[in-house]
């Protein structure tokens, strides 16, 4: 029998992929997989692909006001199944298929690090198939979620949860037997505090520490300053929330990004240093490689569409949007001082409206000059002393887009 959930992500994308990737619970990483995505830099790749979605709609990722950058969801398997921690890697991806039927990038990381073995999927909000944002109502998409997963286990003769029983009684079920295994015969108090110090512990930074505190079925309230003012925590289980100031010094939303801010600033731990995979010289490389790729898409695409075919043209594509910026800002000028000659208010507001969008536009022409500029300072650092010889040559252009696994198999 598996249990599923799903919730979203709004602002810790990688550090949330970070948890679920971690060696210790991975089978140092052997149960890692990423779909369309290198899994440890897919917070980048997501990013890509949300740029790209922004560009070719023509709005930003989150005009819909949502925020939503990804989703998680989670599989966790009855330990009366016996199951293997590989069959349940090959289930979650069987999974994952069946619900986002391989239009969104994703990360796979099978955890075994507890009493039960589980699955954490990871996708990017944005298709990279049709630059569409995935959308469910909450009640539909748990639905669909139980159904794939029934089906899959159904097919490999594990348990399956019940029809007859209710989504209602099922969740109170699971939230009993989580509650009674995070307070250990504890107060909810003692058990937070206790997993606020193990999350801290762990955690890089305070976004991470929100991710993996979370991800321990802790609910988070006031996470950020701008959403309340006193952080506050509640477990499977327990009615209200506890703030972090009734736990103790040092629990508080500053509090706590104190002690992890001073845990950074200490020495690497034994067991980490001996530890191949958290070889912090190598992930930064690697961070810093995916960075790079990803301000070089972003040249390419502003080249493109900028029609730059050559290395001169990127100082006569500056020139020519200054100018056209000069001239929007003139319209506006004008425009302004029409309307502070009308008597009419509504006359008065209308002309005024008008010279805001000039300046809108004005603005918007000057980023795209700066862009033209950025693009051309990427292609001066790849060719390096080489420019004079290689950069200035034709510049030819593929259209950009994601080839499936398929077509990379050709």
């Amino acid at each position: 029998m598996a249990y599923t959930k799903i919730h979203q992500i709004r602002k810790t994308v990688g550090s949330a992929i970070a948890y679920i990737t971690d060696p210790e619970k991975t089978e140092e990483m052997l149960l890692l997989y990423g779909y369309e995505c290198d899994p440890l830099g897919a917070g980048l790749e997501f990013e890509t692909t949300a740029a790209t979605a922004d560009r070719i709609n023509g709005k930003p990722l989150n005009a819909d006001g949502s925020g939503v950058l990804a989703h998680h969801m989670i599989q966790s398997f009855s330990p009366e199944d016996n199951i293997t921690a590989k069959e349940a890697h090959e289930i979650g991806q069987e999974w994952a298929s069946a619900v986002l039927k391989g239009k969104y990038e994703y990360v796979l990381a099978t955890h075994v690090d507890k009493g039960h073995i589980h699955n954490h999927i990871i996708f990017n909000a944005v298709s990279f198939a049709d630059y569409k944002k995935f959308r469910a109502t909450p009640y539909k998409a748990a639905a669909s979620l139980r159904e794939a997963s029934d089906r899959i286990c159904s097919e490999r003769g594990l348990s399956v949860i019940e029809k007859s029983e209710s989504a209602k009684s099922h969740h109170v079920r699971e939230k009993s037997r989580s509650a009674r295994l995070y307070a250990n015969k504890e107060s909810f108090k003692s058990s937070i505090k206790a997993l606020i110090d193990e999350a801290a512990a762990v955690s890089i930074n305070y976004d991470e520490f929100l991710a993996v505190i979370q991800s321990k079925g802790v609910a988070v309230k006031n996470a950020y300053a701008e959403e309340g003012f006193h952080i506050a925590f509640k477990l499977p289980g327990q009615k209200r929330h506890t703030r972090g100031i009734t736990i103790g010094e040092g629990y508080s939303r500053e509090g706590i990004a104190a002690r992890i801010e001073a845990i950074g600033k200490g020495s690497l731990s034994a067991d980490i240093a001996g530890n191949q995979y958290a070889d912090v010289g190598y992930w930064k490389g690697r961070h810093a490689q995916l960075e790079e790729n990803h301000e070089l898409f972003e040249a390419l695409y502003t080249i493109q569409s900028e029609g730059i075919r050559n290395y001169e043209g990127f100082s006569a594509r500056i020139a020519e949007l200054g100018a056209k910026e000069a001239g929007v800002l003139e319209d506006a000028r004008i425009a302004r001082a029409a309307a502070g000659r009308l008597k009419a208010p509504s006359d008065k507001a209308a002309g005024y409206k008008e010279a805001s969008k000039l300046l809108s536009e004005a603005e918007k022409i000057r980023k795209r000059a700066e862009n033209v500029k950025i693009a051309q300072n990427m292609i001066d650092r790849i060719e390096g002393k080489q420019k004079a010889s290689v950069a200035k040559e034709a510049i030819k252009l593929k259209p950009i887009r994601k080839h499936s696994r398929s077509e990379r198999s050709r």
